[in-house]
């Protein structure tokens, strides 16, 4: 019998960050949802719905943004008693759009703080909602004369991650994260060297895209595409492919994984809390390396990544409609620190033989944050 392979790759089981180190666990995206949901279930309750569809959220241009808040209402309404979800036959349906708001900000006589002669501000991503019935039509008032609910969402890695920025934050303190996102947004940083993809020259962390060709996997070069200047790396149709996380600093690298906005846990059986792709150090001059092959099923499985329709996709099998939203992988890197001991809680291929570890740590400032697009190039 021919021996099975595996590939070991360390998951990280996010522990609270105590002393100087930032709370970074919440989940700004999720609470959020939720706080639009808070005001929507009275109404619910008084209509008698019961059956509810979580329709289409508009990306903000050139991300992947609106399928994650789909699949995060999907899955707190699931938690809601009394509700069910059917996107066919339903009573009402949820949908909406994702806005870019941006704050100046104020100092403590509530006079707005300037560099260089300009207002600094802060960037926050509105999701703003709407209630339609079984026939379309708008439904409900929550706000004034308006049928529409918004919510704002902050945070160091949501804010990067929903607005499609490439930045080399550096585990800054929140106004030089600030700064970083809003020159990076206008213009994309990355840079290549071979097929790697940086946040920016002197950055520590990289990624690579890979294809599978017979039973190995080929990096795939890169290129800048679209007016901003985005990482592209084209992935043909019906390609099973994988992605490597890089780390050239002398700590553990922890790194959050999305594709096409969808966790690259979403479907783990067995890893249902806020989980990080571990990398190891870089040693002998070689950075520490980590090749993502599929998304995690459990700790000997993982599902394949394969480049899809809409009818295969990650985001059918999450009950979530069709996105218009540019496929998108995006990888967020932090630094891995020891346990303190306080814990807290694109499309599916084959599975395969994939055997992984979950081990404790706790997760320090955002470092890095690269985006790359996989689907289609941008027109200049």
């Amino acid at each position: 019998m021919r021996a099975v392979q595996y590939t070991l790759l360390m998951l990280v089981i996010v522990s609270s960050c105590l002393g100087t180190l930032p709370a970074r666990g919440e989940d700004t995206v999720a609470t959020a949802i939720q706080e639009i949901l808070d005001q929507v279930q009275p109404f619910l309750k008084t209509k008698k719905f019961s059956i509810i569809s979580v329709g289409g959220f508009t990306s903000i241009a050139g991300t992947s943004a609106g399928p994650e808040i789909q699949m995060k209402f999907a899955s707190a309404i699931g938690e809601i008693d009394g509700l069910k979800l059917d996107a066919i036959e339903y009573d009402i349906k949820i949908s909406g759009r994702l806005e870019l708001v941006e704050h100046v900000k104020l100092d403590s006589n509530e006079n707005p703080m300037l560099k260089d002669g300009k207002e600094l501000k802060t960037l926050a991503v509105k999701i703003v909602a709407q209630l339609f019935d079984e026939h379309n039509r708008p439904i409900g008032q929550f706000t004034g004369d308006s049928a529409e609910i918004s919510a704002e969402i902050t945070g160091q890695e949501a804010i990067p991650r929903l607005l499609g920025i490439t930045s080399n934050s550096g585990g800054e303190d929140s106004a030089h994260r600030d700064e970083k996102f809003q020159q990076d947004i206008d213009k994309d940083p990355c840079v290549f060297k071979r097929f790697e993809i940086f946040a920016e020259t002197d950055s520590d962390y990289s990624i690579e895209v890979l294809v599978k060709q017979d039973d190995a996997y080929q990096a795939i070069e890169p290129s800048k595409q679209g007016r901003r200047g985005n990482a592209f790396a084209e992935i043909s149709h019906g390609k099973v492919f994988a992605i490597r996380l890089n780390n050239y600093s002398t700590q553990e690298a922890a790194v959050n994984l999305t594709l096409d906005g969808i966790s690259s846990f979403a479907f783990s059986d067995v890893r249902a809390e806020t989980v990080y792709w571990l990398v190891p150090p870089a040693k002998a001059g070689k950075p520490g390396s980590t090749l993502i092959r599929g998304w995690d099923k459990n700790d000997e499985e993982s599902f394949e990544f394969k480049s899809v329709g809409y009818p295969d996709s990650a985001a059918k099998r999450l009950n979530i409609e069709p996105n218009d939203a540019i496929g998108q992988i995006c990888a967020q890197f932090s630094v891995a620190l020891p346990s303190t001991g306080a814990g807290r809680s694109a499309g599916i291929g084959d599975i395969i033989k994939d055997r992984k570890q979950s081990v404790p740590r706790d997760i320090g400032n955002l470092q890095t944050t690269i985006h790359v697009r996989y689907e289609r190039k941008l027109e200049e």
